[in-house]
């Protein structure tokens, strides 16, 4: 099962996170993540839950973060 980690400066505002470099291009060539998709999403030392993909450009990756309960 992947799940992606996010760390707390991966946000920018409530709810949502920003993805560039290595984590972007896992996300989109490996994971195969398109707009409006979803992923299981981590906060690093946090709880998990999931994510919509709200835009993936050539350069960052924006997450609508949902996390629940570690």
């Amino acid at each position: 099962m992947n799940l992606l980690l996010l760390v707390p400066g991966d946000f920018f505002a409530p709810g949502l996170a920003r993805l560039t470099g290595r984590r972007h291009r896992h996300l989109l060539d490996v994971l195969r993540g398109t707009a409006g998709a979803t992923v299981r999403v981590g906060l690093l030392d946090g709880p998990c839950g999931e994510a919509r993909i709200r835009s993936a450009g050539p350069d960052e990756t924006v997450l609508e973060v949902a996390l629940s309960a570690p």
